[in-house]
């Protein structure tokens, strides 16, 4: 290899060299790239320029080379020539075939692969995902086995009650007595379309006679919105407050009653309610909105929406709208408040009982507005525009 005097790049990576470089290949002058990096090679390297120059990239994966650049021993006293394995490569192409008694003669050839950082942090990468889906399906199936224990532990209470012969229907409690002695033994026959009176947000409304008590009916509202109390003791106890709240203009709740598939209010049945004696007219958001409205004038004016006197009648919305026409804001405040009340809250409330009590349906705003509205009024922010 040494009368190689045309050689300029000597390339000899990955080829399982072992022994000492001949120092005669310092003497090739036209010789311009080297890479001997990934083999076996120890001793000293030739003395020419290219050689002592090299970087360690170049040089790499010899750990016996005697080089500032290379960690590990300098072994100096092997004086093996280069032998290259004529098996080696078919070797790497096929595993299986076996080396000749050359090659075996050789001595131990090591192979060194190293992986790149990018390599090793893909790995940690896809261990912490594994990892991780191995932990979410772990917690998965023990909510799947919890569930399924709660749903096994009510059916057989479910099951265990109706064995014992406790009541499979409901029972009807009324406020004004400890309990009625009316049982609805299938609720579902009495609330049927013909009976039905009005629709809302939480359930529909019916007309359902009493039990026993002939001629009385009682308004039934049946709760879609079953999932919200699933416990007889949490619904009896929310049920009872509503129960208390007294209003003219609210109709009393009278009782409930309660299963675990089917939740009903009983209120007073109005006969002369505006959705019977009105039946052309389309109830809505907006005549909610209207209502809302008169109730603030009543609580600001401590007025009631229609007053009648000796010799007019007052509506009390257009009353309150001539005031603040006039820009008599105070004189429409309830005085028995006798001055205590935050002056700057008085008109954009009252204006906002305006605006949700206008003749015309389209121009009222929807509730989420009229909440938005009531935050801001309550907590102010600085230089804040008009609201209408």
């Amino acid at each position: 290899m040494s009368k190689l005097n045309k050689l300029k790049i000597l390339k000899l990576e990955f080829n399982e060299l072992s022994g000492e470089l001949p120092m005669e290949l310092g003497k090739l002058q036209n010789l311009l790239a080297v890479n001997i990096s990934h083999n076996s090679l120890t001793g000293r390297l030739p003395m020419s320029s290219i050689f002592q120059n090299l970087d360690k990239s170049s040089l790499e994966g010899n750990y016996g080379l005697c080089s500032p650049l290379l960690q590990g021993p300098c072994k100096m006293n092997v004086s093996k020539p280069i032998v290259l394995d004529p098996h080696g490569f078919d070797n790497q192409m096929n595993p299986e075939r076996p080396r000749n008694e050359s090659s075996e003669s050789s001595g131990p050839i090591h192979h060194h692969r190293f992986l790149s950082i990018s390599a090793i942090i893909a790995i940690a990468a896809s261990f912490l995902i594994v990892l991780g889906v191995i932990a979410i399906s772990l917690v998965n199936a023990s909510v799947r086995r919890k569930l399924a224990f709660v749903e096994s532990a009510l059916e057989s209470m479910c099951s265990s009650s109706s064995r014992s012969g406790a009541p499979a229907t409901g029972k009807l409690i009324l406020f004004d007595s400890q309990s009625s002695q009316d049982w609805i033994s299938n609720p579902e026959n009495l609330l049927n379309k013909a009976s039905e009176i009005g629709e809302g947000v939480f359930g529909t409304v019916y007309k359902v006679p009493l039990g026993s008590q002939q001629g009385r009916n009682v308004a039934v509202k049946k709760l879609i919105t079953s999932n919200i109390l699933q416990f007889p003791e949490d619904f009896d106890r929310e049920v009872r407050i509503l129960g208390k709240a007294r209003h003219p203009n609210l109709i009393a709740l009278k009782g409930y009653y309660w299963t675990p598939q089917l939740q009903l209010l009983v209120s007073e049945f109005a006969p002369n309610a505006p959705e019977l004696t009105c039946q052309s007219l389309r109830v809505n958001e907006k005549c909610d909105v209207y209502g809302f409205g008169v109730m603030i004038l009543e609580l600001v004016t401590g007025r009631r929406p229609v007053e009648y006197g000796e010799d007019n009648v007052l509506i009390l919305n257009d009353h309150v709208r001539v005031l603040l026409e006039h820009g008599n804001v105070l004189e429409c405040v309830d005085p028995s408040l006798m001055n205590e009340f935050p002056e700057d809250e008085v008109l954009p409330v009252l204006k906002l009982a305006m605006v949700c009590t206008s003749q015309i349906p389209s121009s009222r705003p929807t509730m989420a507005e009229v909440v938005q509205i009531l935050q801001v009024i309550k907590t102010p922010v600085p230089q804040r525009m008009e609201v209408f």
